[in-house]
């Protein structure tokens, strides 16, 4: 038995250090990266159909107490339910941890989230993004946040007035 342990122990010391190793050296090679070269750049921010519904729809809800956010992580509007076990959560989370909402219309008094709104476009015709899209509209369901998905900027009226009728 304290021969099982011991070897147990050797392994280990020889695994986890190659393991710390490789992160450490990836890390440095993105820092060596990142001191001789420009890595980066600036781009704009939503794409133009996106700027534009967004001026639309602040026009649209001017005058209510109302606030439109872009690009709002799903996580940081909802949570997992109480209840799971750490792996079940862990999981749940992870599901949804890169997802992004298009607008977020949030009560501009306290930030309550009033209206998720996703902006379809044709890349949501995809298999695999309708799929998503399909989860995505069962967590905000879930959630209990009223989900508005229009095709067009064009239909950025009849979304303000669902909204507004709902406050």
């Amino acid at each position: 038995m304290e021969y099982v342990v011991f070897l147990a122990v050797i392994l280990l010391i020889l695994i986890l250090p190659g393991r710390t190793r490789k992160y450490t050296g990836n890390q440095k090679y993105i820092d060596r990266l990142l001191k001789k070269h420009r890595c980066y750049q600036s781009k704009h921010f939503m794409t133009a159909r996106e700027r534009e519904f967004f001026r639309e729809l602040c026009r649209a809800l001017a005058g209510y107490p109302l606030l439109v956010m872009a690009q709002v992580r799903l996580v940081d509007v909802v949570q997992v339910c109480p209840g799971f076990s750490e792996a079940e959560n862990r999981r749940l989370f992870r599901q949804i941890s890169q997802w992004h909402c298009d607008y977020v219309v949030v009560d501009q008094q306290d930030f309550t989230v009033r209206a998720i709104i996703e902006l379809d476009d044709r890349s949501h015709l995809r298999p695999e993004r309708q799929r998503r899209d399909t989860l995505f509209n069962l967590v905000v369901i879930q959630a209990g946040i009223p989900l508005h998905r229009p095709r067009s900027v064009k239909q950025v009226n009849d979304v303000a007035a669902s909204i507004i009728r709902h406050i």
